[in-house]
């Protein structure tokens, strides 16, 4: 039994189909006093920043003092992609993304992405990766010429 004061008057109410039904049933669910939605983030503090690479290029990016980055995706829009194979070589060919906390020479490695083909690949990230106040997102490439787009927002 579920009662708001423990007796029969108060007892809440189940649909013939099993259902709890909240309300007062006197027409449709309302809530009294006021309401209001926010964003989780002021729409100032959203990024978008574009990073150019080239075969074997090595780009950081850290945030502003006082701030963390949240990245929530990342794009690699690759415009050249070199040949797998030379002179009966394998070349790898890959776009990785580290983060490194301030306090550490440690980078994690949270992407790596080998595109096979020119075009662009979108890994979200959900709900999101830090990058600490102080720390240092690096983009290394490999045989990859193109951009690099990093999404998301400052906390």
């Amino acid at each position: 039994m579920i009662s708001k004061d423990g007796t029969t008057s108060s007892l809440a109410k189940v649909s013939p189909s099993g259902s709890l039904q909240v309300g007062d049933g006197l027409g449709p669910f309302t809530v009294d006093g006021t309401v209001t939605a926010k964003s989780p983030v002021d729409p100032s503090q959203y990024l978008h920043r574009a990073f150019e690479v080239d075969d074997g290029s090595n780009v950081t990016y850290s945030p502003p003092a006082g701030k963390s980055l949240v990245v929530t995706s990342i794009q690699i829009a690759a415009n050249v992609v070199a040949e797998p194979f030379a002179a009966g070589l394998v070349i790898p060919r890959f776009v990785t993304i580290l983060v490194s906390p301030s306090d550490s020479n440690h980078d994690t490695v949270i992407a790596r992405d080998s595109p096979s083909t020119i075009g662009t690949t979108v890994l979200p990230f959900d709900p999101g990766i830090v990058v600490p106040d102080g720390g240092t997102l690096t983009i290394n490439d490999t045989k990859v010429t193109g951009f690099v787009f990093v999404i998301g927002y400052l906390i």
